[in-house]
């Protein structure tokens, strides 16, 4: 993956405009959400608001990593999209499997951040498989 501030070999970016800053702000917005809705309890509107605090910078983060893939060779181009597709179907059979396990009574309390989690997981796992088929 490119270091920071940089969106491929040559192509520098802002440190605003890097995902690894939107990936920051989205986890702080999220982190933010969580505890307005668990320590403020607020009603009407401002609950709504508060449980969708992460979706600007989930978008932002959504739009930098474009913006960065944008930026890369081929080469990378095709290791990412790579990586996004094996992370996509893996995370699409791992909802199947949890879905069933809690059918049946043996997984419950299972919460969408963890799925959230093992998403991200599965992707930098699949890139780093894609990136060494590569190289």
């Amino acid at each position: 993956m490119a270091m920071l501030g940089t969106c491929g070999p040559s192509v520098r970016t802002p440190w605003w405009l890097h995902p690894y800053f939107a990936t920051a702000l989205t986890v702080l917005g999220a982190i933010t959400s969580s505890w307005t809705l668990r320590h403020l309890d607020p009603h009407g509107p401002a609950r709504v608001a508060a449980a969708l605090l992460a979706v600007p910078p989930s978008a932002f983060l959504v739009y930098t990593f474009v913006r960065w893939i944008r930026g890369l060779d081929e080469l990378e181009h095709r290791i990412v999209f790579e990586a996004v597709a094996i992370a996509f179907v893996l995370s699409i059979l791992g909802a199947i499997a949890l879905e069933g396990l809690q059918k049946a009574g043996l997984v419950a309390g299972f919460r969408w951040e963890e799925a959230w989690e093992a998403m991200v997981f599965l992707y930098v796992a699949a890139y780093a498989w894609a990136r060494r088929r590569y190289r």
